[in-house]
C-alpha cells in the first residue's frame, strides 16, 4: 500500500518500532512499501530449517518473506544463522527508488537475539569494522546501516554470492574444480586482510570457512565457476585487542580451527588467527577439514600428533603447488613463537618486484 505517515499509524498489526519511526518521520513522507507484520498478526513464524527447539528460538526474531524493517528493507528469506543471530535476504527499498534495478538493491540483514550480551557484542562488531576502515585493511564489508528492532541489534551488509564453506559444498555436488591460481588469489587476498587488522591492533579470533564471504565468475553454460572476484572477511563480533595476554575464556574460535595455545589456556595473540588461516587453507586446498575434533581432548590429541603427522597431511595432491604447501606448514607450526606472523605468510605470497634500472 501506499499513504501518509498519518495514514499508516491507522493500519492493525503494527509493531511498536514500526509506530516509532513512523512518528519520528514528517507529514509529507510517504510509505512505498508497507505489508502488516504477520507475526504481529499471529500468524505461525517461519523457521529455518529444522531448528525448532527452545533453546534455538530463545530471543531470536523471526522474520517471514515480505515483513518490512524500517519501513526500508523487504524480508525475502532466511540465509544463515548463528549462536548469536539470524541474515536474512532483504531488498533495500531506498536503493531501489534510487538505482531502479531490484538485482543491485539486495542486502542481508544480521539480526541479533534479545539479549544483552549478543547487542553488546553487535555493537562491538560495528565499532571494530569501523578502526578497520580508518585504518585501510583491505577486504571488508562496512556495514550499510544499523538499527535497533526491539531488544535485537541490526546490522546491514553488502550482499555476496556465497561464503566459503556454502561454495566448498557447491564444488562438491557439481564436480567443480578449485584451481591452485584460485586458492592463490584467495591466500593472498585474505592474508593481506588479516595482516592489516593486526597491524591495526585487532585479532579477528574467529577464522573458518562461514566467516569469508565471495563472489565469483560463472561460466553460463556450465556449474562451473571461471574465478573468484571478490572476498571478504565477515563477523567481527568476537574480534579483540592485539596485546591482550590474559587466558582466553572456556569458548573462543571454532574448534575445527582452534590453536594449541587456546585449547590448553596459554596467553594469546594475533598467532591464533594465523592457525586458523592454515586450517582453512587447507581446507580449501584438499576439501578435508585438517582437525575435525568430536571434542576438545580430541582436539588436544590431534595437535600433539600434528608434528608427526604433518609431512604425510602434506602429501596431498591438493598441496602439490609449493607455496601453498608452505603456507600451510608456517601456519599450523604448533608452538605460535615459530609460527609465521600474517605479514610474513603475506610476504610469501607476494611476487618479489623486479629491480628498477636506471634510464
Amino acid at each position: 500500500m501506499r499513504g501518509t505517515v498519518e495514514e499508516v499509524l491507522q493500519e492493525p498489526g503494527l509493531r511498536r518500532e514500526d509506530r516509532d519511526a513512523l512518528e519520528k518521520y514528517p507529514s509529507t513522507f510517504f510509505i512505498d512499501y508497507v505489508p502488516q507484520s504477520a507475526a504481529a498478526l499471529g500468524e505461525k513464524p517461519w523457521l529455518p530449517s529444522a531448528e525448532r527447539s527452545p533453546d534455538y528460538l530463545a530471543g531470536r526474531r523471526i522474520l517471514r518473506k515480505h515483513e518490512h524493517l524500517k519501513f526500508r528493507y523487504e524480508v525475502k528469506h532466511h540465509v544463515g544463522h548463528g549462536t548469536f543471530s539470524n541474515v536474512y535476504l532483504v531488498v533495500d527499498h531506498r536503493s531501489w527508488r534510487v538505482n531502479g534495478d531490484p538485482e543491485k538493491c539486495f542486502v542481508v540483514v544480521k539480526v541479533t537475539r534479545a539479549n544483552p550480551a549478543y547487542v553488546q557484542a553487535s555493537r562491538r562488531e560495528q565499532s571494530v569494522l569501523l578502526s578497520l576502515t580508518a585504518h585501510g585493511v583491505p577486504g571488508i564489508a562496512p556495514p550499510i546501516d544499523t538499527f535497533m528492532m526491539g531488544e535485537s541489534a541490526c546490522t546491514v551488509f553488502p550482499k555476496m554470492d556465497y561464503n566459503l564453506y556454502q561454495y566448498t559444498q557447491r564444488a562438491t555436488r557439481t564436480g567443480a574444480s578449485i584451481s591452485a591460481e584460485m586458492i592463490m588469489w584467495f591466500l593472498r587476498e585474505t592474508t593481506a586482510t588479516f595482516a592489516g587488522a593486526h597491524a591495526a591492533g585487532w585479532v579477528h579470533a574467529d577464522i573458518k570457512p562461514e566467516n569469508y564471504m565471495i563472489n565469483v565468475s560463472q561460466d553460463r553454460r556450465t556449474p562451473h565457476i571461471k574465478s573468484f572476484t571478490a572476498v571478504a572477511v565477515i563477523d567481527w563480533g568476537s574480534a579483540r585487542a592485539n596485546d591482550f595476554k590474559a587466558a582466553p575464556p572456556g569458548y573462543i574460535q571454532s574448534r575445527y580451527y582452534r590453536s594449541p595455545e587456546v585449547v590448553n589456556r596459554e596467553e594469546t595473540d594475533a598467532s591464533i588467527d594465523v592457525w586458523s588461516m592454515g586450517c582453512v587453507a587447507y581446507e580449501l586446498a584438499t576439501g578435508k577439514v585438517l582437525f575435525p575434533a568430536e571434542n576438545e581432548a580430541e582436539l588436544r590429541e590431534m595437535h600433539a600428533a600434528w608434528p608427526v603427522n604433518r609431512e604425510r597431511a602434506m602429501q596431498h595432491p591438493g598441496l602439490a603447488d609449493p607455496l601453498i604447501r608452505e603456507y600451510v606448514m608456517r601456519a599450523t607450526a604448533v608452538n605460535p613463537r615459530t609460527r609465521s606472523t600474517s605479514a610474513e605468510l603475506l610476504a610469501l605470497l607476494t611476487p618479489a618486484k623486479p629491480p628498477r634500472h636506471p634510464d
